[in-house]
């Protein structure tokens, strides 16, 4: 725990600290220290370290969760808005730093048509809450209660991709029928995500295993699996999906 630090003009600066997540092997432990917002932080060999001060505004936001041997830590409020505030997923590593995953932007007439004549764009700040062991599958949401939330996943061969869109591309029919907007963890090998969802009737908690997925090579669809196969497909120029001509009518 983190005292608070008082300072003369600013007050409490530092309130405390939270533990959020520890890795498999119980090396390093993540959260964040409560200093004018939640600033991601780690734990390790007795020692609180800070997260982020290669980020533009000089950190990231609270790590939520970490790999099983600690080498990759996730999160959100990457980058710098302008505000003094970040909109961006991360992943960040000791050896290499801060990566920002990027955040996810729509025209103002998908999302808030009443809102177009002062903003044109509206911005879907992007937080990850699960990452895999090997740290090649993260999973998380992005929007706020405002406007509502979009669940996504992400990997080096796909980017940041709306969760139920990547459902709908396998031709799961609840993904046209209900929201996945929180993917809140991943299994070690990635294979099962975990989170909850919305539809017309109610709230509810779902499990997604992805053994096996669809491409779509040369207007062919193809059954490979996932996520090693899927990514080397995908590397040589599949697109992830069925092809358009096999998707089942939506609903």
């Amino acid at each position: 725990m983190v005292n608070c630090t008082w300072g003369v003009e600013t007050g409490c600066e530092v309130r405390g600290s939270r533990a959020n997540a520890i890795s498999g092997d119980g090396s390093l432990i993540v959260g964040h220290v409560d200093a004018s917002g939640w600033r991601g932080s780690y734990w390790s060999n007795g020692l609180l370290a800070m997260l982020g001060e290669d980020d533009p505004k000089g950190w990231i936001g609270s790590a939520n969760a970490v790999n099983h041997d600690g080498s990759v830590v996730v999160g959100g409020i990457a980058g710098d808005n302008g505000w003094g505030w970040g909109e961006d997923a991360y992943i960040w590593s000791p050896q290499s730093g801060t990566r920002n995953l990027g955040h996810f932007t729509f025209s103002c007439e998908e999302i808030a048509p009443w809102d177009c004549e002062w903003m044109p764009e509206i911005q879907f700040p992007a937080e990850t809450y699960g990452v895999s062991d090997d740290g090649s599958i993260v999973v998380g949401r992005a929007g706020d209660f405002w406007y509502g939330f979009i669940g996504f996943i992400w990997m080096e061969e796909l980017g940041m991709v709306d969760f139920n869109e990547f459902l709908q591309g396998q031709g799961i029919m609840e993904a046209y029928t209900s929201a996945l907007i929180g993917p809140l963890s991943v299994s070690g090998d990635g294979k099962t995500i975990v989170g909850w969802g919305t539809n017309s009737v109610n709230m509810f908690s779902f499990a997604v295993t992805l053994d096996q997925v669809w491409v779509c090579n040369g207007e062919k669809s193809q059954m490979v699996g996932f996520p090693g196969a899927m990514a080397s497909h995908l590397n040589r120029g599949a697109e992830l999906g069925m092809c358009a001509t096999d998707r089942p009518i939506a609903p």
